[in-house]
């Protein structure tokens, strides 16, 4: 099992927790030993803390003893040091001046991060209310559109109500005008057809009158002649011989009244 790891949490320390045997760990408590070579899988940065805790080979368990100190330095990517490791400068053992000093600054300094990122939080949470106010400052300019978009839309449902109002009755006024028309039409016709009827009746009568005007006029030439013959029958009675009343119905009589009374 590998018991080594590392642990962070926000705003604190990384601590990478190392396996030491008991000859490096007395080195680096003595602080003889300053560094530490090791492989470089862990993400070792300066800053970060190195937890070494000393393990016995011999019986494969921790004495219990602990070293705390940090990395001041670190030697990667040389031809001096093989690919895939590195050399770790440290500050010294855990109750040393120089631990103490390196991890008084480093504690400093990540203090110091602590107040710039919570400075960052605050003015991140002071935009984040300002934001919050354009929001609601944009959610109420919203909400008036939208009460004004509604009336706009009731005035808009009401408009077209009326207008549907308005076209029913001007079509039924329509209907009505066109059966009105349909009758006017048709009466129009009827009086067309009467008139026609009318003016036949009228050229027939004008005809008649014609025809009777002509006849009269043929009687009265007939009459003028007849009275042209009662005329002279009247002086023939004055001089004919028959001294009677009776009528002369002699042919050869000059006075014509045969003729006259036998046309």
């Amino acid at each position: 099992m590998n018991d080594e790891q590392t642990t962070m949490k926000p705003f604190e320390r990384v601590v990478h927790e190392l396996k030491t045997w008991p000859v490096f760990f007395d080195a680096i408590l003595s602080e003889e030993k300053p560094f530490e070579a090791r492989k470089d899988d862990r993400g070792f940065e300066v800053g970060h803390d190195l937890k070494l805790r000393e393990w016995n080979p011999e019986t494969q368990e921790y004495t219990g003893r602990t070293i705390v100190t940090g990395i001041t330095y670190i030697l990667r990517g040389t031809e001096h040091v093989a690919k895939g490791y590195c050399i770790l400068g440290l500050t010294g053992g855990s109750n040393s001046q120089a631990s103490l000093k390196y991890r008084l600054e480093s504690t400093q300094r990540e203090f110091d991060k602590f107040q710039d990122a919570h400075a960052k939080l605050l003015i991140a949470h002071i935009e984040q209310g300002q934001h919050l106010d354009s929001l609601r400052t944009q959610l109420r300019e919203a909400q008036e559109q939208y009460g004004i978009l509604k009336r706009c839309s009731e005035l808009q449902t009401q408009t077209i109500e009326e207008l549907r109002s308005q076209v029913a009755r001007l079509t039924g006024e329509r209907d009505t005008f066109d059966e009105r028309m349909r009758i006017v039409v048709d009466e129009y016709n009827d009086e067309h057809k009467q008139a026609a009827k009318l003016r036949a009746e009228l050229s027939q009568a004008q005809r008649q009158r014609d025809e009777k005007q002509k006849a009269l006029m043929d009687l009265a030439v007939i009459s003028v002649e007849k009275f042209s013959k009662l005329e002279s029958y009247v002086i023939h009675k004055l001089d004919c011989k028959v001294t009677t009343d009776d009528v002369c119905s002699e042919a050869e009589c000059n006075c014509g009244l045969y003729a006259l009374l036998n046309p």
